[in-house]
């Protein structure tokens, strides 16, 4: 092979895994970029526990909460939804509205809202077209009561 070929080809290869590279980083800085950052939260709960004669919605937990938190650091805010793991929610089979006992409004820098909510079983989106389960670990995070039973 020609010493000069040998160059050219090497230096056409370093150009490809160099750009390769960069792309590589470019998509992931992208996928960053892309992931929704939230500047506050809003949080309404009622009690897990609780009767009702009929399922409870987003609008009823906002305006017959017993208990409203507001996250307006972003850093916290992040915290925050890190902790509800709402990368982990599935498609749900069929989409069904439950009774919400927990409001969580997420706030973009634009001034846009996601809402998710809970119920005794499951965190979901708005639609309810995602969800996952939640546990008792998750409900007693909101809840305040005497833990040293």
């Amino acid at each position: 092979m020609n010493p000069c070929r040998g160059r050219i080809f090497l230096s056409i290869f370093v150009a490809l895994l160099m750009i390769s590279i960069s792309d590589s980083f470019s998509a992931e800085d992208r996928k960053r970029d892309n992931a929704p950052a939230f500047i506050k939260a809003e949080i309404y709960y009622v009690s897990w526990d609780i009767d009702t004669r009929s399922k409870l919605t987003t609008k009823d937990v906002r305006k017959l909460y017993w208990i409203r938190i507001s996250i307006r650091e972003e850093t916290e805010v992040n915290k925050f939804v890190n902790w509800l793991r709402l990368d982990e929610m599935k498609l749900a089979a069929v989409p069904e509205q439950e009774d919400a006992r927990l409001a969580i409004d997420l706030f973009k820098a634009d001034g846009k809202r996601v809402t998710y909510y809970a119920s005794q079983f499951n965190i979901l989106s708005e639609d309810s077209r995602s969800k996952r389960g939640i546990d008792e670990e998750f409900r007693r995070k909101f809840r305040f009561e005497n833990r040293t039973k």
